[in-house]
């Protein structure tokens, strides 16, 4: 893994933002420019404007144009000093040093390292005297006594600024000194190095590069001398240079070619939403990138999260989210804070709402502004995210929860919190394991996994990445995932994602099934893999699989789409009657799982069957009861959940009276013969006779049995 570091170029042939030009023509005149007397110039840019780079240009131009009497370049780093003086010191023992080391016989003939090393010794003894004044005599004495002797030998500091002006007026070459990062120095720091360039800013043959932020430069200048810190730069500085601004396309297109580097090393089968990624560039990633240090911090960032979660997120969303973190941290605390709000309440296939009472825009627009973001941009970018969002503030209606699932968007609730947290066990089924179900395990794999997935409770989000990628099953893997859901859905345990809104696994499984069959091509295979399925299903899985059939019954009594002939149903009924033949003899059919829907489709297709079936299996009290427990429904509100029953289920072969005397007859003997969940189905039978009511919760039933048990 690669990550781009903020590392200045060094080259004209490494520009990739236009600069070389620009870098090139202040080169040149630097160049030939005659220093006799001096020359300021100042280089002005924003930060992350890449002022280095820039310099580092046009340096190598200098040197690359220069043949004979090549300059000297010294790049002075002013970062540790004691005071001006001091610094003043440094900076001409500096200039002596590169002297040296260059070599430059021209230079040395002359001798101007010599006289710049009197003038460094001229200030080194100059710093060391201060003022007399009341109490300092004890430390003059001490000084002298330490420093006489070489105080004795230094020149004083006007003879020695003669003697290097005089030195450095012979030079055949120009001496180039360059202060980069001005404005990264503290205020006193940035007040000194400007009056050491105006004390010695007239020194022949020396030109100074100046580079900094001009704003901040001049607050600091004006906080430190309390004057007007850009009239201060004007004085100083004699040749102004502003870096010209980044061109938004040339910063756009290396945010971009970075990005195929990364997406060409990690993900070998990416494929890009052009119009959505289209809207998420436009209003969620370039409005924000100035420049090519915003380019690489969040690059860097976004390489560290797409590397491990590329399967589980959308590129599209987790690049702008990351854009958003890094430019602007406050927004993205905002979006992480008001997920309800933003997405909204979401089931498998759609929006429930948000519990916002925000009614468009305008409502946001304060918000916005104290986050210090542009209040339109900030509802461009969440809008274009979160459709529940843009659905509210600009009245859009025409999306689909369904991509917004199969594509991993941060826009679905089950989703959002990786792309905040980059914790992959929040990820109940990943996205590989649910891709490799789809497109590549056997049928004992692939019956394995989905009994596994069931196991840890997560078969509901199973069903929901499933159902959402319907369409992209493989027609020849049709009919093996159609069989392994249907011999599998009766077992689906959907206890941890209990919802007023959703319905059942098996429910949800049935609505796939559905789904999957109207992809066949041809009634035959629809035929044979039904056929297929209900010889080998699980007793217990006759109830769900009855209700497919129903379905399918239903759609052909309605003119519907036809799946399957009447004929084909007809043969598909008989199979169906001949496994329930199966269970007749069987103590234990009232506690098939989905009775009550076994006992529909078996009234549907051959009533009198059923009815001459259960007349003579409901010929004692504890069956009778036992066949109550297995009509008993289920319901889920904002108050609580319980059993449900409904009479015209039973009233063919019982009354509601008989099995309320019955059920109140049952003595502790009688009662254990019951399941606990038995046993609270038939005092919720109980309740609802006794309170006239539809529903009984399951709290209510429990505190009656508990009544019931210590009175009985």
């Amino acid at each position: 893994m690669k990550y781009f570091t903020d590392k200045p170029i060094e080259n004209n042939s490494d520009d990739l933002l236009g600069r070389a030009s620009f870098s090139e023509r202040v080169g040149e005149t630097i160049y030939n420019f005659d220093a006799e007397d001096g020359l300021v110039i100042g280089l002005y840019g924003s930060w992350g404007s890449g002022k280095t780079s820039v310099v580092n240009m046009i340096v190598n131009h200098i040197e690359e144009k220069s043949t004979d009497n090549k300059p000297l370049i010294i790049k002075f780093e002013p970062w540790n000093y004691l005071d001006r003086d001091n610094l003043i010191s440094i900076f001409f023992r500096n200039l002596k040093e590169h002297i040296e080391i260059e070599g430059n016989k021209e230079l040395k003939k002359r001798e101007v390292a010599e006289k710049l090393k009197d003038y460094a010794d001229a200030f080194d003894a100059a710093s060391i005297i201060p003022v007399i004044g009341p109490g300092l005599a004890a430390l003059l004495k001490s000084v002298v006594k330490v420093q006489g002797e070489n105080l004795s030998k230094v020149p004083s500091l006007e003879e020695t600024k003669k003697k290097v002006e005089q030195a450095l007026s012979e030079l055949d070459n120009k001496i180039i000194v360059v202060i980069d990062d001005i404005d990264r120095l503290t205020n006193s720091q940035i007040r000194d190095i400007f009056q050491l360039v105006k004390q010695l800013g007239d020194f022949p043959n020396i030109v100074y590069v100046l580079v900094m932020e001009r704003e901040v430069v001049a607050r600091a200048l004006n906080e430190v001398h309390n004057v007007d810190g850009n009239e201060y730069l004007e004085k100083i500085i004699q040749v102004p240079f502003e870096i010209p601004e980044l061109n938004k396309q040339k910063v756009n297109r290396v945010f971009l070619n970075k990005l195929d580097t990364i997406i060409e090393s990690i993900n070998s089968e990416f494929v890009l939403d052009d119009g959505y990624w289209n809207a998420v560039f436009q209003y969620c990633i370039s409005p924000y990138l100035e420049n090519l240090r915003d380019v690489n911090r969040v690059i860097n960032i976004f390489q560290f999260k797409y590397t491990d979660l590329y399967k589980e997120t959308s590129f599209e969303d987790l690049i702008a989210i990351t854009t958003i973190e890094v430019m602007k941290p406050d927004l993205y605390k905002w979006i992480f804070r008001n997920k309800t709000d933003i997405c909204g309440e979401i089931s498998s296939s759609h929006f429930i709402g948000g519990s916002t009472e925000k009614e468009d825009s305008r409502d946001y627009y304060s918000e916005f502004e104290n986050l210090n973001v542009d209040p339109e941009m900030a509802l461009d970018s969440v809008a274009t995210l979160f459709p529940r969002f843009k659905q509210q503030v600009r009245k859009f209606r025409n999306y689909s929860n369904s991509n917004i699932r199969k594509n991993n968007r941060i826009a679905h609730t089950e989703k959002f919190d990786l792309y905040f947290s980059f914790n992959l066990e929040d990820v109940k089924v990943s996205r590989l394991e649910i891709e490799d179900i789809i497109y590549n395990k056997n049928i004992e794999d692939l019956s394995t996994s989905i009994n596994n997935i069931n196991e840890n409770g997560d078969i509901r989000y199973l069903l929901d990445e499933i159902q959402v990628m319907v369409d992209d099953i493989p027609y020849n893997r049709l009919d093996l995932i159609l069989y392994v859901l249907l011999k599998s859905m009766w077992k689906f345990n959907d206890e941890n994602d209990k919802s007023i809104f959703y319905g059942s696994g098996s429910f949800q499984a049935e609505s796939i099934a559905n789904e999957i069959l109207k992809r066949f091509k041809s009634e035959e295979e629809r035929y044979d893999v039904i056929k297929e399925s209900l010889l080998d299903i699980d007793s217990n899985g006759l109830g769900s699989i009855g209700m497919i059939l129903n379905r399918i019954e239903g759609g052909l009594e309605n003119n519907g789409n036809q799946i399957l002939s009447i004929e084909k149903l007809d043969k598909l009924e008989d199979i169906y009657l001949s496994r329930l033949n199966e269970l007749k003899n069987s103590d234990s059919v009232f506690s098939l799982k989905d009775f009550d829907s076994i006992l529909y489709f078996w009234e549907k297709i051959d009533e009198k069957d059923i009815t001459d079936y259960l007349n003579k299996k409901l010929t004692n009290n504890l069956t009778k009861l036992k066949f109550i427990c297995a009509l008993a429904g289920s319901w889920s509100g904002s108050y609580g959940e319980g059993r449900s029953f409904h009479e015209s289920r039973y009233s063919k072969y019982t009354s509601k009276e008989e099995i309320y005397n019955l059920i109140k007859s049952l003595d502790k003997e009688n009662l254990i013969e019951f399941s606990f969940e038995e046993q609270i189905k038939l005092v919720t039978f109980i309740l609802i006779i006794e309170n006239d009511r539809e529903h009984i919760t399951e709290k209510e039933a429990k505190e009656y049995l508990n009544n019931w048990n210590n009175n009985i």
